[in-house]
Order: C-alpha cells, then sequence, then structure tokens
C-alpha cells in the first residue's frame, strides 16, 4: 500500500495523516530510526472496559497518557513521546439512527425530539454518512470522511458543509457517554453532569475519554455545487496582479455568498493546484466548489453572476459550472474535495485565523496585502484554503458550549500551510515553523485581531494560543471545569485546557509548572 495514502495510516496505531516529523522516514535514508513522539506502547480498545482500565492504569502508574482515534490532527494531540496510547478505532458499537431522540437519562432538558444519530467508538464520518443517506438523513459532520467523529472534530468546535444550516458540529450534540480519569464511564447531557457536556462541546479535548455520542439528524435536502477555477494565464507580472486582485474580489463576495447560504472550500496556490483541477496550471491557481442547500441551479447562477462579472479578465484561465445532487448524501459521494483529500504523511506546518465581516470588508488594501503575504514567495511550497463554513446559524450563540465566542461572527477560516520535503534539515523546519507563525498566521492577526483560530486547524506554536483557540474567560471556566473532572491533570496535550501547568521535557516526561 502507498505510503501517502491516508487508510494506511488511519490502520496503524503508529501512523499519522499529518506527522510532527519523520523520525523513521520510508525509506530511512541515513539508515537510523527512532519512534520520535510516536507512543510506545498502545492499547487497543475494543469495548468501554479497556478504555476504563487503561485509564486507571496510567493514573496508577503516573504515565503520560494519549488518546487517538484515526491521527487525523494537525496539532500533535495524539502524540506524545513516551506515552501509553489508548487506541479507539476499533472501539465500535455501532451507528444507529432514531426517527425521534429519547435521552438515555431520560432529561427533559434537551430541547430536541426530532430524529438523531448515535455514533459508539472510532467511527469516520465516510462510514456515518453512508449509513444516514441511506434513511435520507443528514448530519453536520466534517468535510472529508477520513475525519474522526467523537474525537477532536467534535470537542474542537467541527465545521462542516452544513454548518451555515444548523450550526457547528459541537451544537448538534444531545448527548455524550465518557471515560473520566478515575475510570468510571458517565453519560453527559444537559442534566447530568452539564458541565462536561459544555466542555467537550468545544472546549478541546481535555476531560476525559468520549466513547460515544449522539446528534441531532436532519432530513436530507437537495444541493446545488457551484465549481469555480481560475489562474493566472502566465507568470508575468500584470497576469499575477490580475490573479490577486480577483482573488481579493473572492474574499470580499464571500460575505454576500455567505449571507444567501452558499458554503464550501477553496484553495489557492502560486504554483498550481496539480490534480484539483483539469486542466491542471503550474501558474497562481485558485479553485472552489460552494454548496447551497435547497437552492435550484437557476437561483445559483443568479447568486454567482456577480463575482464571475467581477473576475472577467484578458489575464485569466476562468472555468464555472453548477451541477445539481437529490440529496446531501449524494453531494459528499461526488464531491471533488471528499474525494480529493485522501493524502496522508503530509510535512507542514500550519495555522489559520477566523475572518469576520470587518477583515473581509472594511479595508480591500489591507485585505489584498494579506493574501500577497501569505501567498509566499517562488522558493516556498505554499497552500492556502479559503472555508466559507461561517454566519447563518453559526451565528447563533449557544451559552451551553464552550466553543471560541469569535466563530460566532466568522464567516470565513483562513488557512495557511508551508510544506516541506523529507529529510529537510532541521533547522530549515524550524525556520518554515517561524515563517508561518511570526509572517504568515501574523498577517493574519493583523487583518482579524479581534477574532481568533480554529483550534483544530490552528499553529500548534501560537503564543497566543489561549486567547487564539479559546478566549481568556472561556479558558478560565473550562479550566474550572477541569479541575472537577480531571484534578490531576491526566488528559494533557500541549494546547489543551489545563497545559500551562506543565512543562515537557526533552524525552517527553511531563513535569508540573510551580
Amino acid at each position: 500500500m502507498d505510503w501517502m495514502t491516508a487508510e494506511l495510516h488511519l490502520n496503524s496505531p503508529s501512523g499519522y495523516q499529518y506527522p510532527l516529523d519523520l523520525p523513521c522516514p520510508i525509506p530511512a535514508s541515513n539508515g537510523t530510526c527512532s519512534l520520535g513522539t510516536t507512543p510506545v506502547y498502545t492499547i487497543n480498545a475494543t469495548n468501554y472496559d479497556h478504555v476504563s482500565v487503561g485509564v486507571r492504569f496510567a493514573k496508577f502508574h503516573g504515565l503520560r497518557l494519549v488518546i487517538r482515534n484515526t491521527g487525523h490532527d494537525l496539532l500533535g494531540r495524539s502524540t506524545g513521546a513516551g506515552s501509553l496510547q489508548i487506541w479507539i478505532r476499533y472501539l465500535r458499537t455501532g451507528i444507529h439512527l432514531a426517527e425521534s431522540f429519547v435521552p438515555t437519562t431520560l432529561c427533559t432538558l434537551s430541547n430536541w425530539d426530532g430524529a438523531s444519530v448515535t455514533i459508539g467508538g472510532g467511527y469516520e464520518w465516510g462510514e456515518v454518512y453512508e449509513v444516514i443517506s441511506a434513511h435520507n438523513k443528514l448530519v453536520v459532520g466534517g468535510g472529508t470522511p477520513t475525519v474522526g467523529c467523537i474525537g477532536g472534530w467534535m470537542q474542537g468546535g467541527g465545521h462542516s458543509p452544513a454548518s451555515h444550516e444548523y450550526g457547528l458540529g459541537a451544537d448538534q450534540i444531545l448527548e455524550a457517554k465518557v471515560v473520566l480519569a478515575d475510570g468510571n464511564l458517565v453519560t453527559a447531557n444537559a442534566c447530568h453532569n452539564p458541565s462536561l457536556f459544555r466542555a467537550i462541546r468545544g472546549g478541546g479535548p481535555a476531560y476525559g475519554v468520549v466513547v460515544s455520542a449522539t446528534w441531532k439528524a436532519y432530513s436530507t435536502r437537495n444541493v446545488t455545487a457551484q465549481s469555480l477555477i481560475f489562474a493566472a494565464k502566465s507568470p508575468d507580472q500584470k497576469d499575477v496582479d490580475t490573479f490577486f486582485t480577483a482573488l481579493t474580489d473572492v474574499y470580499e463576495e464571500s460575505v454576500s455568498l455567505l449571507d444567501h447560504g452558499y458554503t464550501g472550500f477553496g484553495v489557492w496556490s502560486m504554483h498550481g493546484l496539480g490534480p484539483l483541477t483539469e486542466p491542471m496550471f503550474t501558474t497562481p491557481t485558485y479553485t472552489h466548489v460552494l454548496t447551497g442547500l435547497g437552492k435550484t441551479r437557476m437561483k445559483t447562477e443568479k447568486i454567482m453572476e456577480r463575482l464571475r462579472a467581477k473576475l472577467q479578465s484578458d489575464h485569466l484561465h476562468i472555468s464555472n459550472r453548477s451541477e445539481e445532487y437529490p440529496t446531501y448524501g449524494s453531494y459528499l459521494s461526488g464531491s471533488m474535495f471528499t474525494n480529493a483529500s485522501q493524502a496522508a504523511s503530509i510535512l507542514m506546518a500550519h495555522g489559520s485565523r477566523l475572518l469576520n465581516k470587518r477583515a473581509l470588508k472594511a479595508d480591500r488594501d489591507a485585505l489584498q496585502t494579506t493574501i500577497r503575504k501569505v501567498a509566499g514567495n517562488a522558493n516556498e511550497i505554499v497552500m492556502n484554503a479559503l472555508l466559507f463554513v461561517g454566519a447563518g446559524q453559526v451565528f447563533v450563540d449557544r451559552p451551553d458550549t464552550a466553543i471560541l465566542p469569535a466563530w460566532r461572527s466568522t464567516y470565513v477560516h483562513a488557512l495557511v500551510s508551508r510544506m516541506w520535503a523529507p529529510n529537510t534539515p532541521s533547522r530549515d523546519v524550524e525556520a518554515i515553523q517561524r515563517d508561518v507563525t511570526y509572517e504568515k498566521v501574523a498577517a493574519l492577526k493583523r487583518l482579524a485581531p479581534e477574532t481568533g483560530s480554529y483550534m483544530n486547524e490552528a499553529d500548534r506554536f501560537d503564543p497566543n494560543w489561549v486567547e487564539d483557540f479559546y478566549g481568556w474567560k472561556n479558558y478560565a471556566e473550562l479550566s474550572r471545569i477541569k479541575d472537577m473532572y480531571d484534578p490531576e491533570g491526566l488528559f494533557y496535550c500541549s494546547t489543551c485546557v489545563g497545559a500551562l501547568r506543565w512543562r515537557e521535557g526533552r524525552t517527553g516526561a511531563l513535569c508540573r509548572v510551580k
């Protein structure tokens, strides 16, 4: 099996789709190999008791503990040098759809009697979509099928192609089963363990091991998808400048598109996008697929006309088309981005920023200056993504969740990634990371100083991660909940709630900060 495919890494306890490094490259060109940040031992947990016993064992022996599902993590939260890992990928108690939600504890505060789906264990979103689509339902889940459902995606907030219509992933959770730091299995919902219930919905993975969760489910809807590609006709300066002007138009128009109910994913690069576009370009290229739930093709074409008119230029290759899908499930199975996001073992430094209306509309010159900054130079392998995942129901504040407050005014989630090749010298890797943190992400922060970053797709070296991932007020409340359910700090990651109380040594050992 190809080393660069996701499936190989998903099915291995030591495989990571986005590794922090490759201490044992394939092949090992210099003959050396080490575990690096990979856990030393793994418990292949296939039932709740395995998780409980593993947690108690780690606590009793003072071991560093790592919880892992798919390993689809950009911040290294499922790694830990010298640690014991509890792997829940093969903990699978089923995907159960109910036409009417009934809380397991007969809680009267759930305020939902519609359909629901309970996901028991380490399933990926692709597996869940297949089950619920067969029953003409949709659920707010990840845009990539190999993302795990009940781990970091959900607990970090979870954006989705359906977020505009229904809210973020964390807004959908009706109840969950959680193994606590003492090994006990509890139910968390609006009536039982309400503080824990709030924390696991957007407050990060730091309070226990979620082994099952129940989501709101909705009736499926038709989808109209609009795809757009434009690329500079040549590397000449006039063509490149026109590309940046067009790209700035897309960022600005995202506000109007989202207000009209169109969401989706866009990517751009100064070196082309390879197989993501047809034909393939080697000049600066942008592409997106935007979708409208319940929208007709005629309405979609009308809404998109203003952006298309702005983009017309003799200096750009431009193509666009619209497609209609009878159901949400059929759209997901045919989506370009859903089916193109299966690469793995990619070495990169990564950062992001949530962009509100002021960042996108107040100062066009500042916006284009930022876009040019994050584009990188000719010698850098940089990919930017523009995720239209805000507005609509995302704007609805839900105080019973722990989602970063900046999400409630976000239109666009902007990401920047800079890649490097295996065996790149460590000093060069460090320079790349500094560039992403202190140049590219810093530029996004200047554009949107009052927002923050989506913690699941953020810069793990962000020096202001508490404010950017949680907000200080939110973090203080989450720290109180952490003390209630994990007073000894068993569940640790470097950007999780409670991490400020620890210092990580060179061997991976954790020492308390006095």
